[in-house]
């Protein structure tokens, strides 16, 4: 059957071919048919033709194979008289494929005007979990819940998507959660035709932070995330099309192996591996229409469940549904090439495992039962778990240790070893806290960003932050000047003046107490930057000189270089340090009465013009980063009315997601594909320089004038929460990390 011989007119053998078992595809050598099978992956969980039983990639294949214009002439007629053009079944008799049809082709779903809606008020919203206090029962297969958004659009050109409506549904097609979400943005195209959303639906729609604590005690059982992530736990598997998309837009992330997306399901993609588009899947595997009108996120959830449970229920041979090979393995690798050769067809195809997950896969309780071992296997939970620590002590107690230590206490369990890889983000402060005859002593304070301090009173506010600043031990600085240029991954570099050494110049880590001096006996008053390039893998000082005959140059320093290189000279007029986003350093460069913005790429080291928000910059303009990493500017002037204004920009990538968006870059900085979008427009009558930390739905994070305020967007009030009285006082964001500069190749110096 499977090696074919041609005879000649004596009935002498005059070729043989050998026949893939999976798609029957022939080939003269043997080494092209073990070819063949180390890259298509052919599996039992595969689409099958239930006539020829040949294997397809996809049902779209599948589909080309039977009704396609090059279909097989006797599965065709076959499949004609007793196959489902749903499920691409066929069946032995026409009356069971009647009675079949009555059960495959499904009714649409009612809109969600006319569904029972549960309450959404956190405070209410329960999860039952009972059945996880006891433990997980690995032989009950994991349940499932259908996501969809509808977006609004942001920005100038209304290209931003702002999540506006979320609905979520069990495997009963029941409503689990539905709300209408307030945008982070101002909207400006409410692309009324497509999602119905009118302004009055957002009036008093839910804060997305709410919306998004409610969905994540959903998915994770009302547990604790990295518990679930670490220890394992009965965390749902979520069901959409175009997951990704949905959970950029609500700022969350969920494990990639908990993702059900039609989209991505390789069986339901087409042939060249591109999406269908959910109402095609609909119409073609469920047979109904939906998306006619504007989209209910209702109907989308219905149909995105429906095509899941459709995918679960398909019948392959249980035998190889718990195969000791993975998916995605390529179970070749490691076999000798005489051992492929001398293996039939038939015992290539066993050992062919497919390069997805099938979803048949979730109703198996002993496959869930052999993920939930290998998992074990790979990560070893001890018996006897560490005591239940504060993370903030665990935290202050590696700081004081040297790091090999730490390194080590990463292996102590996944619940460490989680709490030391994963990035603590918050405001690094610096202090002059002590004044004696050698200059003045300055202290590091930190502060982790939290999302708690919503919704509090002014006193509760005041408190929860105070009691989260802590003082950085490690770090020792005395001098009669200092400036904190910037900190980029845990490194942190300043400028201080000290007696014997002028203006000196340091990059330290506060963690681990490591410091270098960059440049010594130089000009404090030199703009400087520091940041990372993605692209080339290294940190790098950008400073400005200014020499004697008026002339300014650029000098770059690349830390394990250990030295300054000469650049182009410039003719800029910079102010302030630069300000490290997007893998680019940027300045304002002064000119009559107002601002250019300029910016040095770290990759190709060169310097570019950058678009502003407004066509001439006020006089009075600061530029910083917020603590998501993206740049911003505080433009402060004089409405036409007399009022003192103040507007906030943020310069944001619009073809990434729109938080954190190129932080991750792996190549030079594409400014056309970034935007300016306005954040905060209000009276304001401080003239002090004034830097947008972070924003929520209610109220943002501001520094100005040594002082740490919480502006609330609704009530327009203004709360100061830190203040060193008689103290300067300066901040950058900073996250903790445990980058060496001695592994990066610098001398270190004494602390």
């Amino acid at each position: 059957m499977v090696r074919l011989i041609e005879l000649n007119d004596d009935g002498k053998e005059q070729t043989t071919r050998h026949r893939c078992s999976a798609c029957y595809n022939q080939y003269k050598n043997k080494e092209h048919l073990v070819r063949h099978m180390e890259v298509s992956y052919h599996s039992v969980h595969q689409p099958r033709c239930g006539v020829c039983h040949k294997y397809c990639q996809s049902f779209e294949c599948l589909r080309e194979h039977i009704t396609g214009l090059l279909h097989k002439a006797d599965c065709a007629k076959i499949f004609s008289a007793r196959g489902c053009d749903l499920c691409m079944n066929t069946f032995d008799t026409s009356a069971a494929l009647s009675s079949h049809k009555e059960i495959c082709c499904l009714r649409s779903a009612p809109p969600i005007e006319f569904v029972e809606l549960p309450s959404v008020e956190i405070d209410s919203f329960e999860v039952e979990t009972s059945s996880l206090d006891e433990g997980c029962d690995s032989s009950q297969p994991p349940e499932a819940i259908a996501l969809d958004c509808e977006m609004v659009g942001g920005g100038s050109d209304g290209t931003l998507n702002l999540c506006a409506r979320v609905c979520l549904i069990d495997e009963n097609e029941n409503v689990v959660f539905h709300a209408y979400v307030e945008p982070e943005l101002p909207v400006t195209d409410s692309r009324y035709k497509i999602t119905g959303i009118k302004e009055e639906h957002l009036r008093d729609a839910m804060p997305l932070k709410e919306v998004k604590k409610i969905i994540e005690k959903i998915l994770y059982n009302g547990k604790s995330i990295w518990r679930t992530r670490l220890v394992g736990g009965k965390a749902k598997l979520l069901v959409g099309h175009e997951i990704m998309q949905d959970l950029k837009c609500l700022r969350m992330e969920y494990p990639d192996h908990l993702f059900r997306d039609t989209a991505k399901y390789r069986p339901l993609m087409k042939t060249n591996l591109a999406s269908h588009s959910l109402k095609y899947l609909t119409k073609t595997y469920l047979g109904y229409e939906i998306q006619s009108g504007t989209h209910d996120p209702y109907e989308d959830c219905v149909a995105t469940m429906r095509l899941y449970k459709r995918m679960c229920a398909q019948a392959h041979p249980s035998e190889h549904s718990t195969s000791k090979y993975s998916p995605g393995t390529n179970n070749f690798v490691g076999r000798s090439s005489c051992e492929l050769l001398n293996m039939s067809p038939d015992a290539l195809f066993e050992i062919s495992g497919s390069n997805y997950a099938c979803w048949c896969l979730d109703l198996e309780s002993s496959y869930s039962a052999h993920s939930e071992t290998q998992s074990q296997t790979r990560f070893p939970i001890l018996e006897t778990t560490p005591p239940e620590l504060n993370s903030d002590v665990v935290l202050h107690i590696s700081s004081r240790l040297p790091i090999k230590s730490v390194l080590q206490c990463r292996r102590v369990c996944r619940i460490w070893r989680y709490l030391f890889e994963k990035p603590k983000i918050g405001m690094l402060f610096g202090v002059f806290a002590k004044r004696h005859e050698h200059g003045v002593d300055i202290e590091l304070y930190y502060r982790e960003e939290s999302s708690e301090t919503v919704n509090l009173n002014c006193t509760e506010k005041y408190q929860e932050f105070y009691s989260t600043v802590t003082k950085m031990g490690n770090m020792n600085i005395t001098g009669t000047f200092f400036s904190l240029v910037g900190s980029c991954n845990g490194l942190v570099c300043y400028i201080t003046c000290e007696d014997l050494l002028g203006g000196v110049m340091y990059i330290s880590n506060p963690i681990t107490g490591e410091r270098i001096r960059v440049s010594k006996n130089g000009a404090v008053y030199d703009y400087t930057g520091f940041g990372y390039c993605h692209f080339t893998d290294a940190y790098k000082v950008v400073r400005i000189c200014y020499g004697a005959n008026g002339k300014q140059r650029v000098q770059v320093y690349t830390l394990g270089d250990s030295r300054w290189r000469n650049k182009q000279e410039v003719t800029y007029t910079m102010r302030e340090p630069g300000v490290f986003a997007n893998g680019a350093l940027y300045w304002l460069s002064a000119k009559s009465n107002s601002f250019d913005i300029v910016a040095f790429d770290l990759a190709d080291e060169t310097f570019q013009s950058v678009p502003s928000p407004v066509s001439r910059l006020p006089p009075v303009t600061y530029m910083n980063v917020t603590l998501g990493g993206d740049l911003c500017l505080c433009c402060q002037y004089m409405a036409t009315q007399g009022e003192r204004m103040m507007d906030i920009w943020v310069f944001k990538n619009q073809n990434m997601n729109i938080f954190r968006a190129s932080t991750a870059a792996k190549e030079p900085t594409d400014f056309n594909s970034f935007a300016w979008i306005k954040v905060f427009s209000e009276k304001w009558e401080s003239g002090s320089n004034c830097q947008l930390l972070s924003s929520t739905e209610n109220e943002i994070l501001l520094w100005q004038n040594c002082v740490l305020s919480c502006y609330d967007l609704k009530a327009k009030t203004l709360t100061n929460l830190w203040y060193v009285e008689g103290g300067f006082v300066q901040a950058t964001p900073h996250m903790h990390s445990l980058v060496s500069l001695k592994d990066l190749g610098e001398k270190l110096v004494d602390g």
